[in-house]
C-alpha cells in the first residue's frame, strides 16, 4: 500500500499478485520503520513476519507471523542505523521469493 502526498492516510492498494490461499495481512504504524523480515521458506515463501523500529521511541515491534511452519528459517535485518524501503516479490500461485 502507499499513501498520498500530503499526508492522506489512506492510501492504494496495487494490483493483486499471485495465489488466492489464505488471507489478508496487514500491520502499519505511521511512525514504524522496516528494519528486519524473517520467516521460512524451501521451494516457496511459507512464513513471514516484520520487525520494526519506533523512530518516535527507539522501540522495537514485531508484526503478527503470516503463514505456515513449512521450510528452513530465514532472516535479513538491515545494518544498524539503516531500514528496508522495498521489498521485491516473485510470485505466481504462490509468493516463490522475497528479497529486501
Amino acid at each position: 500500500m502507499w499513501g498520498q502526498q500530503g499526508g492522506n492516510s489512506q492510501g492504494s492498494w496495487s494490483e493483486h499478485f499471485g495465489g488466492h490461499g489464505g488471507g489478508p495481512g496487514e500491520f502499519a504504524q505511521p511512525t514504524f520503520s522496516l528494519v528486519a523480515i524473517r520467516g521460512r521458506c524451501g521451494a516457496m515463501l511459507d512464513q513471514l513476519q516484520c520487525l520494526f523500529i519506533d523512530v518516535t521511541t527507539g522501540q522495537f515491534h514485531q508484526s503478527p507471523v503470516f503463514g505456515g511452519n513449512g521450510g528452513n528459517e530465514f532472516m535479513f535485518q538491515a545494518p544498524q542505523g539503516q531500514w528496508i524501503d522495498k521489498l521485491l516479490l516473485g510470485s505466481g500461485d504462490f509468493v516463490g521469493s522475497i528479497e529486501a
